[in-house]
């Protein structure tokens, strides 16, 4: 992203808005960092301000950052694919509201956020553009935006913001034509929420999954994946923590018990640790599968 911005003239027509994953701690210093070597002004984004030309707004830590006529927002909604910010709302309301006008980037990143996003700017005739995934640190976020058919360039990172300053400066964004793809009628999931636990509806565009509850949680289909498997090992700790609490316990009812008494807590004791070490090595076996898992499902990809 530093390397994107610090590329970009500083004539460029056009306002640049900009969403990273970040940890959710007050006093970021994102905007500072990314706006170093940069020809345009680079702050954080702050509610209700003007869109100007010229300028980069960074979405602060722990809130999206959305696109109203002629403002920002910033707002502490739910988290999308897990994290907040998130590029997906962005891209949302920047097609809703500028449609033909939006160009919607897509860098290195993981999982597949940001390709939800794309599908609603091509479907208002915007521009979408996917960073090459060998240039890429992590390739999972453009080799899926690529994947889903929706992307009109992709792109080596050094030749990004040239390719920026043409379609701004030659208009060549009013010029896109209107994706035709259809979106279907929402159905239940057969999940649950991950963070809240209501039920989630499904709706899909195109070859893309996505899914949301109605308190506004949203995940694409490996985002949610990701999510569950957290909610399993976070179950599974917890239930190791609860078997180990109880063989503690059993070990002491044993030391004050005698006869038959003590015979039984001793037993629960050992049957408490030994499920205990069984769900440990449970856990710890299948520390790294869900990555595997993803990444074996997003497999190789070829792009001209």
């Amino acid at each position: 992203m530093k390397q994107l911005l610090s590329d970009l003239p500083s004539d460029l027509p056009a306002a640049v808005f900009v969403v990273q994953h970040q940890a959710e701690l007050p006093g970021s210093h994102l905007a500072r960092v990314l706006g170093a070597d940069c020809s345009l002004r680079v702050t954080d984004a702050l509610h209700g301000e003007r869109i100007e030309r010229g300028r980069v707004y960074v979405a602060p830590a722990d809130n999206h950052l959305l696109l109203r006529e002629g403002h920002v927002e910033v707002v502490r909604l739910p988290r999308e694919n897990g994290h907040r910010p998130a590029v997906n709302p962005l891209f949302r309301t920047a097609a809703d509201v500028y449609g033909p006008r939006v160009v919607a980037v897509v860098l290195t990143g993981a999982l597949d956020c940001g390709t939800a996003g794309l599908l609603a700017v091509k479907a208002n005739g915007g521009v979408s553009i996917a960073q090459d995934p060998d240039t890429a640190a992590c390739r999972d976020m453009p080799a899926n935006a690529i994947r889903s058919g929706v992307v009109d360039h992709v792109v080596p990172l050094d030749d990004i913001a040239a390719l920026l300053g043409e379609l701004t400066r030659k208009g060549s964004v009013e010029a896109m034509p209107k994706s035709d793809q259809p979106t279907q009628a929402p159905g239940f999931a057969f999940v649950t929420c991950p963070n809240c636990h209501g039920s989630l509806q499904e709706t899909q565009t195109g070859d893309v999954s996505e899914f949301a509850c109605h308190v506004g949680h949203r995940f694409s289909l490996r985002g949610l994946y990701s999510e569950q498997a957290d909610q399993v090992e976070f179950a599974m700790w917890a239930a190791i923590r609860a078997l180990e609490e109880s063989s503690s316990l059993a070990m002491r009812l044993a030391n004050g018990a005698v006869g038959q008494l003590r015979t039984r807590f001793l037993d629960k004791q050992r049957t408490m640790t030994l499920h205990a070490d069984t769900l440990r090595e449970m856990v710890l076996a299948g520390g790294q599968s869900t990555q595997q898992d993803l990444a074996e499902a997003l497999g190789p990809i070829e792009h001209s």
